[in-house]
């Protein structure tokens, strides 16, 4: 003697929220390859790996300093 739960509705369709999201992920995935084509193109190897070491250096040094608790 089992209960049986309602089955939860699927929505099916996207909204517009949805689609705008979807469109900026696309924008920022795209012009990744767009900018590292046209930098491998312009600037040496090593500049190129350079930067993005220090840019992730950088962005792992801020989110670190975000979770530090400042004690008093």
């Amino acid at each position: 003697m089992s209960t049986q739960q309602p089955m939860q509705q699927i929505q099916i369709g996207m909204s517009l929220s949805n689609w705008v999201l979807l469109l900026i992920l696309s924008l920022l995935w795209g012009g990744s390859f767009f900018f590292n084509g046209v930098a491998v193109k312009e600037l040496p190897v090593f500049t190129i790996v350079f930067g993005r070491v220090c840019f992730a250096s950088l962005a792992s040094a801020f989110y670190e300093a975000s979770r530090i608790e400042i004690s008093n």
